[in-house]
């Protein structure tokens, strides 16, 4: 894939205001065979089935009320390749100058039996609000968070670099978990990864 070329799916729903947007993404590669050991990456892309899951759930709720701004959703190609997809895709959309706002949640590496809770320590240096918004909501949600940081690449960082308040959806322990052969779906708590998407 060229670097200038974005490679992937999005789809969305129309708001009010049509110069605003939230968009809601994960990845969908993962790292293949190496070393002639296959890595699945059923954790690392469980927040595909997240994605789904959300998107169905707001596209409900736009039919009775419209959002006040676009939601786009994306399933990005080349996270494993230096977030090759969402890099092409930020300089694109902001290229073209679609939006005047933008809001990005990224998904990526959740619902994990062996995990911990969601690792929402802010990671972003544009904006505070956005992890504020979701540690309130995750509460009155009783979803479990920790104020922990999760290293690693993600999506979000396309996002961050090009100025766009982000917020990155992780989990805790994923380091131990993902990039080896283990990362199979019977390591996944589909019952978390619902509460996650609800949430």
């Amino acid at each position: 894939m060229a670097s200038n070329e974005f490679e992937g799916r999005y789809v969305g729903s129309k708001g009010k205001d049509s110069k605003k947007a939230v968009i809601v993404s994960a990845h969908f590669d993962h790292l293949g065979y190496v070393d002639r050991k296959l890595i699945r990456g059923a954790l690392d892309n469980a927040s595909r089935f997240s994605l789904m899951k959300i998107a169905n759930g707001l596209q409900e709720k736009a039919k009775e009320k419209p959002f006040d701004e676009d939601i786009i959703f994306c399933a990005f190609n080349g996270e494993e390749e230096g977030t090759a997809g969402s890099h092409a895709f930020v300089k694109q959309i902001t290229s073209k100058s679609l939006y005047n706002s933008i809001y990005n949640i990224n998904i990526d590496s959740i619902g994990s039996k062996e995990g911990g809770k969601l690792a929402l320590k802010n990671m972003s240096k544009v904006c505070n609000k956005l992890y504020d918004a979701v540690k309130t909501t995750s509460k009155n949600d009783n979803v479990e968070f920790a104020d922990t940081r999760v290293m690693g690449v993600g999506d979000y960082l396309s996002f961050e670099n090009a100025g766009i308040s982000n917020v990155f959806f992780v989990q805790e322990g994923i380091e131990k978990l993902v990039h080896k052969p283990t990362d199979t779906p019977d390591i996944l708590d589909y019952n978390q990864i619902d509460k996650i998407a609800n949430l």
